[in-house]
């Protein structure tokens, strides 16, 4: 019998099993981060012990070096679902995926094995970057509820207790608890809506109370002491009421008195297209003689009219930079300026990978997707738009992109209502219509929202200004701050 370095073997499926548990787990991070609701309750990570892949391949007679090709489960991630409708959205999400390879889908739901064990596997192939070079590995992921997993431990144990020989009738009496557990997942479907409403109602209540310190947080540098005092006695008394709707009125009143205390001192500018090359060589020329030297007059125009307490919107192609490590030159100078940056990304800013990890480099900056932003009683909403139907340059491989960008706008703008705004303001790189300036889809969707004003930019040279619509329609007022049609100089919107 060939002797297993076991250490050498199980390596990389302990390296697989910590990467898939980053990524699920980071998948429902970001979901909670977007205020969207997660599917995923928990995720948890399991490798074969030497002893219980030796017990499999005894049973399935696997020769030992076969181990690795034949024996697809030694490395194992669970995710745990609230309800038996997630475990779709799971499946789904899976499927999505780029960075593996599904091999097998095992639905034990739908097909309930006679023990009355449910859950549903999928067996991946999941490709690894290690020391010895690319290697890829086989990997189960379990999706199934919690009351499925309860019982599933539960019969599990008794199992190796029994060397797989349960007496029929316990095994009996597991059927039954199986049958309980699956009746309680459907008792807890009917109620799904009071419970996500509560959970939803608790996560509402804990952000605001977040919003509502840092606003105290800011208004100490504002005001007295008698009035400092009234306002935290007022927050202890509202926030034991338990009420949304007071927490929700009182964080507003505490932006008000924010916003006319600091008015006078800031104000909200936008420039969009700044296309930065301080890393590469990209002239801009092409679009007219007014765009040479073009990133010199932004930055003294910048520093002529923005201050410190100032806030600038920047909706896209800021750099030319293809990674990150290109454009950290360009972000590095929009950094040191003056004022507060909220950024959104461009058709052209290819480097824009993460969110978080660019907020964590340049600490202050925003860089928006899908959530919002706030300035005084404003919300700052945005996403990178597309063309729009019926424009001359719009074409059936446009549809797919223009038809996510209203998702991920939708997510912004909902982002934002549940953190209880009453006045938005969109950016957006593409213009919202097309250049026709005929209604969209997006300008259908601005009307379901409280959204003020739209500034957009993407639109380059005399040719493509004449298509743009600026003014007031249905209310709400749209403005071109491509850079070269504000003369490179950022425009105040507030």
């Amino acid at each position: 019998m060939e002797i297993i370095n076991w250490k050498e073997l199980l390596y990389p499926y302990e390296q697989a099993v910590e990467e898939l548990l980053l990524k699920f787990k980071n998948l429902d991070k970001e979901c909670r981060h977007l205020g969207i609701y997660s599917p995923v309750d928990s995720v948890t990570g399991r490798l074969k012990t030497p002893a219980s892949i030796l017990d499999k391949a005894g049973r399935k007679h696997i020769a030992p070096e076969h181990i690795e090709e034949e024996i697809e489960d030694i490395a194992g991630i669970r995710i745990l679902c609230q309800f038996v409708e997630d475990i779709q959205k799971v499946v789904d999400m899976v499927r999505s995926r780029t960075d593996m390879t599904i091999v097998q889908e095992k639905d034990y739901i739908t097909n309930t094995k006679a023990s009355g064990y449910r859950s549903y596997h999928i067996i991946i192939r999941y490709p690894l970057s290690t020391a010895l070079g690319p290697k890829e590995v086989f990997a189960e992921i379990q999706i199934r509820t919690n009351a499925m997993n309860f019982w599933a431990t539960a019969e599990h144990s008794l199992r190796y207790k029994y060397s797989g020989n349960i007496p029929q009738e316990l095994q009996d009496r597991l059927h039954n608890c199986a049958e309980a557990a699956f009746h309680l997942d459907q008792e807890m479907s009917t109620i799904r809506e009071e419970i996500t409403n509560a959970q939803r109602l608790n996560e509402i209540r804990r952000k605001m109370t977040s919003n509502i310190l840092d606003n105290i947080r800011k208004l100490h540098f504002m005001l007295n002491l008698e009035d400092m005092s009234a306002i935290n006695k007022e927050f202890s008394d509202v926030w034991n009421s338990n009420d949304i709707d007071k927490l929700r009125e009182f964080n507003e009143r505490l932006r008000f008195i924010g916003y006319k205390k600091g008015r006078e001192k800031m104000a909200l500018f936008a420039i969009a297209d700044l296309h930065f090359a301080f890393s590469v060589d990209k002239p801009m020329d092409i679009f007219g003689e007014n765009w040479k030297n073009h990133s010199e007059k932004i930055i003294a125009s910048w520093k002529e009219h923005i201050t410190e307490e100032d806030t600038v919107l920047l909706p896209g192609d800021l750099s030319w930079g293809m990674r990150i490590d290109e454009a950290a030159a360009d972000l590095d100078v929009i950094y040191s300026l003056p004022g507060r940056k909220i950024l959104l990304g461009g058709n052209h800013d290819y480097w824009w990978k993460s969110s978080s990890k660019l907020e964590a480099r340049y600490p202050g900056m925003r860089f928006l997707k899908n959530n919002f932003d706030r300035y005084a009683d404003w919300h700052i909403c945005g996403t990178r738009g597309w063309l729009c139907p019926n424009d001359v340059q719009f074409t059936e491989q446009d549809k797919k992109i223009y038809e996510r960008e209203q998702v991920r706008l939708r997510l912004s703008l909902d982002a934002a209502m549940r953190d209880g705004a009453e006045k938005i303001i969109l950016m957006m790189h593409f213009p919202p219509m097309n250049d026709k300036q005929e209604d969209s889809a997006f300008t259908a969707l601005f009307r379901e929202y409280p959204i003020k004003k739209v500034i957009y930019g993407h639109l380059h040279g005399a040719a493509s200004h004449k298509t743009a619509f600026e003014g007031k329609r249905e209310g709400i007022d749209y403005a071109l701050i491509a850079a070269d049609y504000i003369a490179f100089c950022p425009r105040r919107i507030l």
